[in-house]
């Protein structure tokens, strides 16, 4: 089952830079594409190409969306060592590409790294059609703070990996990352879950980043649309 491809990766690779602290949240899209009122106080991931788009070329569909958890967006959250993040997933149309999202975790005294790599995608081996939305969640142990699959995918092999097919016919609606202190883990549609545990309890999120790779210029309506809590603002 196909999942990643190398022209696709480089596309991401030479993707606009992140900025220091929050380069996440796009703040304008066209209200048609998506419904009335897009916004509602929380944070748009706009990953949609739309040739109507209201969006500046600053937030366009192929930029890496990058975020770091700074001890003061950590404090928004009701304990920095348990929480989650429930995305609201507002347009998702692959047209055979993969959306990227990377989560990482640092270890506080050794400044250790853990990243959870999701690709969605659709399996196109299925006989069903359409053909079945699949979530591979990999998990890294990185040689360097900031690592990113997009900067080097031959090196490294994941720890462990779990891939999650949602039914035929099932569309994508959220996708819930969850942190406790002890595993990271994901689920899609509160369908089901692929947990990864850390080495001890001394490990917080470092870094959430979101991108479509593509080895190709998206078509007009062909992305993703991710509404994250507004703690991440």
């Amino acid at each position: 089952m196909r999942f990643l491809c190398p022209i696709a990766l480089c596309v991401l690779l030479f993707a606009q830079p992140a900025c220091a602290d929050n380069d996440f949240c796009d703040g304008v899209h066209s209200p048609n594409t998506i419904g009335d009122s897009p916004f509602g106080g929380r944070c748009e991931v706009d990953m949609l190409h739309d040739d109507n788009s209201a969006t500046p070329a600053a937030t366009n569909p192929m930029r890496v969306h990058d975020l770091i958890f700074t001890e003061a967006r950590l404090r928004r959250f009701t304990s920095a060592r348990m929480f989650k993040l429930d995305a609201q997933v507002k347009q998702f149309t692959l047209d055979d590409r993969e959306t990227l999202i990377e989560w990482s975790f640092v270890s506080q005294p050794t400044s250790a790294h853990r990243v959870l790599l999701l690709t969605l995608s659709r399996d196109p081996e299925a006989a069903d059609a359409p053909s079945p939305i699949v979530l591979l969640a990999q998990w890294y142990a990185p040689p360097a703070a900031g690592w990113s699959l997009a900067d080097d995918m031959y090196s490294q092999q994941p720890l462990a990996e779990t891939a999650i097919a949602l039914p035929p016919d099932s569309l994508l609606s959220t996708i819930t990352l969850v942190f406790d202190g002890h595993v990271a883990g994901v689920q899609i549609n509160d369908h089901a879950w692929a947990a990864f545990p850390l080495p001890d309890t001394t490990w917080v999120p470092a870094r959430l980043r979101n991108a479509i790779l593509t080895s190709s210029p998206l078509p007009s309506g062909v992305g993703t649309w991710i509404s994250w809590p507004e703690t991440l603002h």
